[in-house]
């Protein structure tokens, strides 16, 4: 059966995918604000809701309630019920995120304390948040497939994981203590670095798996076959790798078939979702699918919400329920929206909040210095932008240049010392001097400018989690759907039963949900 936690007060996805639509469209005109647009844009006098202004007034202003905010979720008496009332749908809205080892099974994560700890980090040559994953999300990958197999969908005796964006083989050889596998990825460097950690792996040099109670660790010698393929991964690619590996294991094997299982740890972009989702529901072999996908800001979507668009083309939305909302509601994300799913504070200490704000307000009041000196940074091939005519407007996008490192006084100081460090570092430091950059500070619409940033960006990060669950729900949603009558597994006589549940320690991992999806014949329900 397939399973999904909903937020209290919501019963059925459909329903919860309208609730979401309809709240995002509402707030589109904060979700699509880029961070460094805001006050070049004039966000906050054109758009920013007139009674939730005085928030960034100097007398009312306190960055520790904002900050407490969007920590802890701690709303102020004081402010405005329209603005309490959008704090709430927030947290209503979005999906639960807390892990349940009640929805997994029984003693998978047994002694797992033991197994992530600082000894283990220094031995398996992982970070801690690397290893805490890994660990995990092994775990589950192996106890979900040999339940598949104990459940007659898969042989165990012939399954075969493929991990998908495997880089430098973390849960590749992990899961390789059970199972033969076969690491794919689009970069020779990582796979390089694959083949050099399984290496060091039977050499002892790296431990990546200890004993739990008085069950040992899997001898390194009796480690499952690991094979590379280096591949620019799409859905056809993928597809393809797994029927030319399925015809290679039914050479050697006598003609039996391989089942397959493609594995995703924060697998980027449209590569969880359309190479992956595309090939699971297209390759007979592929019987089994675990993936946790992140960087929803690289998701291809569709310019319109014409019915033409939803083609399986693009990697949001994969459902053509949500895009069914999405039309009702006249809501596309864009890449800023997407962006903003992958941004909240979660992992932040209150300080950390405080810094990662401060740069936010650093760097916009740069791209505004820029805009009002009429500064371009140099191209990557030396160029500026020609300089328009009286007849010809410019055009900006003042936030398509990469700053790169500054010295860290740059960002411990005020404004001035981050704007010289920054124009040096962008060749324009001889452009502005100092006193027309405390001329430039002192100007009225941005002696404000500071606050404005900190309300403007704590209040529309608490979109962030309610946009990643409307992407998430997609993704169940997109895999529920390949049981849709007429579809190709249902002419096949398959069902594919999928949980969609938190894996990861939010403040470990932030993209911490998993997607296990399995295929069975109707007549073996």
């Amino acid at each position: 059966m397939s399973y999904v936690r909903l937020p209290p007060g919501h019963q059925d996805p459909t329903e919860y995918i309208e609730s979401l639509s309809k709240f995002l469209a509402k707030f589109q005109w904060l979700s699509s604000i880029h961070a460094y647009d805001s006050l070049t844009e004039d966000f906050w006098n054109k758009s920013w809701p007139s009674e939730w202004r005085a928030l960034a007034d100097e007398a009312y202003f306190e960055s520790e309630q904002l900050i407490g905010l969007v920590k802890d979720g701690t709303v102020q008496d004081s402010w405005p019920q329209s603005l309490k009332d959008y704090i709430h749908a927030c947290k209503e809205l979005s999906l639960p995120r807390s892990v349940l080892q009640s929805e997994f099974p029984e003693k998978v994560f047994d002694g797992i304390d033991s197994c992530i700890d600082e000894a283990a980090t220094t031995a398996s040559g992982m970070s801690r948040k690397k290893l805490h994953e890994v660990e995990r999300f092994a775990r589950v990958i192996l106890d979900f497939a040999s339940t598949a197999a104990r459940d007659s969908i898969v042989n165990n005796e012939t399954v075969k994981i493929v991990d998908v964006g495997a880089g430098q083989g973390y849960l590749t050889h992990r899961v390789s203590t059970e199972y033969p596998c076969v690491a794919v990825d689009f970069d020779q460097i990582q796979t390089v670095g694959s083949v050099s950690r399984g290496a060091n792996i039977k050499k002892g040099k790296l431990k990546d798996v200890r004993g739990v109670g008085n069950v040992p660790a899997v001898a390194v010698n009796l480690r499952k076959e690991v094979l590379y393929r280096t591949i620019h991964i799409n859905s056809e690619k993928l597809t393809e790798l797994v029927k030319e590996l399925n015809a290679e294991q039914m050479d050697l094997k006598d003609g039996k078939a391989t089942d397959f299982m493609l594995v995703g740890l924060h697998a980027c972009g449209d590569l969880s979702s359309i190479a992956m989702l595309k090939t699971f529901e297209a390759v007979e072999s592929v019987k089994l699918m675990a993936v946790v996908p992140c960087c929803f800001n690289l998701l291809t979507e569709p310019e319109s919400l014409d019915d033409s668009c939803f083609t399986g083309a693009h990697g949001f939305p994969a459902s053509k329920s949500v895009f069914s909302a999405m039309q009702r509601h006249q809501l596309l994300l864009g890449h800023k929206s997407r962006n903003l799913s992958c941004q909240n504070f979660d992992r932040f200490d209150a300080a950390g909040i405080e810094s990662n704000l401060t740069g936010h307000y650093k760097r916009s009041l740069l791209d505004a210095l820029l805009w009002h000196f009429n500064l371009d940074p140099p191209s990557k091939d030396g160029t500026t932008v020609p300089e328009p005519s009286d007849a010809e407007p410019r055009e900006r996008k003042q936030h398509k240049f990469r700053l790169g490192k500054l010295p860290i006084e740059a960002f411990e100081g005020s404004f001035i010392a981050y704007a010289q460090a920054a124009l040096q570092r962008l060749g324009l430091g001889n452009r502005v001097g100092e006193a027309e950059l405390q001329a430039f500070v002192s100007l009225p619409q941005y002696v404000n400018a500071k606050r404005q940033i900190f309300v403007v960006h704590c209040i529309k990060s608490l979109l962030s989690r309610v946009l990643e669950s409307l992407v998430l729900m997609d993704r169940y949603l997109g895999i529920t759907e390949m049981n849709s009558e007429g579809g190709l597994l249902e002419r096949a006589g398959v069902r594919v039963d999928v949980r969609m549940l938190n894996l990861f320690d939010i403040y470990e991992s932030p993209r911490n949900v998993v997607f296990l999806a399995r295929k069975q014949r109707k007549e073996a329900e």
